[in-house]
């Protein structure tokens, strides 16, 4: 779609800055205290008569250094209900059969997924630090017996102009 649907109010495009290509370079935490680096692109489209926003997310290909040990590619589709002035996202990652729903909130700090499709899984999205050609994401998941949430990816994005 070329342009925000009419049933989405201005002001409630919250992922339309986000339209376009991004380079990523992403560090996965492990609980050990190591960490992993990858690089990637991150593209967001309106889909949908602009009724939606869908994000194609890749890791291409192997890493020539022989660390196969992630590799993904993702897409989520982010849809806005005009009844509740909410939106709602589902993320599938076939690599690693994984589908996630979320509940999002935004609010002058950035926006927030909170995954409500697994009882079994705490789990929340964030972007922040967004400007118009960079921002940054994270990947949080709390620790069963602790109760502390655990940073276990981060990403740094900036766009790509063409």
């Amino acid at each position: 779609a070329e342009s925000l649907h009419d049933s989405i109010p201005v002001d409630r495009d919250i992922f339309g800055r986000f339209i376009g290509k991004w380079r990523l370079r992403l560090t996965i935490f492990k609980p050990d205290g190591t960490s992993q680096n990858h690089t990637g692109e991150w593209h967001f489209y309106r889909i949908l008569q602009g009724r939606a926003i869908q994000d194609l997310w890749v890791i291409p290909g192997l890493d020539p250094n022989g660390n196969n040990e992630f590799l993904e590619y993702g897409t989520t589709v982010r849809s806005y209900n005009p009844k509740t002035g909410k939106w709602k996202a589902a993320w599938t990652g076939p690599i690693q059969n994984q589908l996630f729903v979320f509940d999002i909130e935004d609010d002058d700090q950035g926006i927030t997924l909170t995954e409500v499709g697994n009882p079994h899984l705490n789990m929340k999205w964030s972007f922040f630090d967004i400007h118009e050609d960079a921002f940054q994401w994270k990947s949080e998941m709390q620790i069963r017996d602790t109760g502390q949430w655990f940073v276990n990816y981060h990403m740094k994005l900036d766009r790509v102009k063409d």
